[in-house]
C-alpha cells in the first residue's frame, strides 16, 4: 500500500465512511497469484451481497430489488 493510499484510507475513515481494502504487498496493480485472485473475488462477492444483494437493506426511502 502506498503512502498516499494510506492517507486517503485514513481520511475517509475519519469522515465516518466505511472502507474495505485488500492490499497484498507482493502484487502490483492487480492480482496474479491464484490464491490472491480467490481471496479478492470472495471478498468482492461478499461486498456485493452485503450492499446490493440478498444481504442489502433498502436505503434512503427506496426498496431493495433483486
Amino acid at each position: 500500500m502506498t503512502e498516499s493510499t494510506e492517507r486517503l484510507q485514513k481520511a475517509v475513515r475519519a469522515a465516518g465512511v466505511p472502507v474495505e481494502t485488500l492490499f497484498i504487498r507482493t502484487e502490483g496493480h492487480g492480482f496474479f497469484v491464484e490464491e490472491h485472485k480467490r481471496q479478492f473475488y470472495s471478498r468482492l462477492l461478499a461486498f456485493f451481497d452485503k450492499n446490493i444483494g440478498s444481504g442489502a437493506t433498502a436505503g434512503a426511502g427506496g426498496a431493495a430489488t433483486h
